[in-house]
């Protein structure tokens, strides 16, 4: 898993055991995802479904310069592993 850290909007990749919720709260801040939920522009990168609260944000990772989002069903959370296995630029 990683750890995302941001220095205005720019994310480096650490290691990471586990997240805080809090810590998590304050990234998910730092990338004006609050905004998307509440717009209704958050979607989930694999099953596309609209992400109404930011407790349905289970993950979130970089990918072509965009920040995705991933919600919080099992399924969607296997194809992130997949992804993360398969990319070496996610690990």
């Amino acid at each position: 898993m990683l750890r995302l850290r941001l220095t205005r909007r720019r994310i480096d990749r650490q290691p990471l055991q586990a997240a805080h919720s809090a810590q998590f709260n304050t990234l998910l801040q730092s990338l004006a995802v609050p905004e998307a939920v509440t717009s209704g522009h958050a979607r989930c990168k694999f099953c596309l479904t609209l992400i109404h609260t930011l407790d349905e944000v289970a993950a979130v990772f970089p990918d072509g310069g965009a920040v995705q989002l991933v919600c919080d069903k099992p399924a969607c959370l296997l194809a992130l592993a997949d992804l993360v296995e398969s990319r070496t630029d996610l690990m």
